[in-house]
């Protein structure tokens, strides 16, 4: 499924950086998780039918479905990796690095995970502190707030919405949140 949706080989590398789980049970196994968060059936149609992304914490992974015929009417789902959660941060970025002392960032958001890595692979970091994220919805915003609050005094915002997602839902997102200053949209 993703070598044809990314076209490209499907190497460890591409899996490290972009934080995939094609096998549910070993990773479950690899990382000692002793608690399931799902139903045993559930569980064997996440590992037959799904993929999974990392969320930025680590604490959830995105299951993106990837057998159309699988019984499971969800496309996504986000199932929870420990039995206490943490943080309620779920969405998803392409691993990277920041540098902590320079006040700016560039953040490019999509509403879901395949656009963010699609987005990734056409565009690329061009610069330090550079982030793909995927919001996992159309709360765009939270992406933001999270790394505002990490410090970042800079931060240019460029959203790369789905179809369906007007530019009504954008100005009421900045009416709300006078704090982004600086918001290029790209839908």
């Amino acid at each position: 499924y993703l070598k044809e949706r990314f076209n490209t080989e499907i190497t460890p590398e591409f899996l490290q950086r972009y934080k995939v789980v094609l096998d549910l049970k070993k990773f479950i196994k690899d990382n000692d998780i002793k608690f399931l968060n799902a139903k045993l059936e559930e569980m064997n149609i996440f590992q037959s039918s799904y993929i999974g992304f990392s969320s930025i914490t680590g604490q959830f992974l995105t299951m993106r479905k990837s057998n159309p015929d699988s019984s499971m009417s969800h496309r996504y789902y986000d199932y929870p990796v420990f039995k206490r959660k943490e943080s309620s941060v779920k969405f998803y970025t392409v691993r990277h690095r920041l540098n902590i002392l320079n006040p700016s960032l560039r953040l490019h958001i999509t509403e879901g995970v395949m656009d963010c890595i699609d987005i990734h692979n056409f565009i690329g970091p061009r610069g330090e502190n550079e982030v793909f994220c995927a919001a996992c919805g159309k709360n765009y915003f939270n992406v933001v707030r999270f790394f505002l609050t990490m410090g970042f005094l800079d931060v240019d915002v460029h959203i790369y919405s789905d179809n369906d997602t007007g530019l009504g839902h954008f100005r009421k997102i900045i009416r709300k949140n006078r704090i982004i200053s600086d918001l290029s949209l790209s839908v």
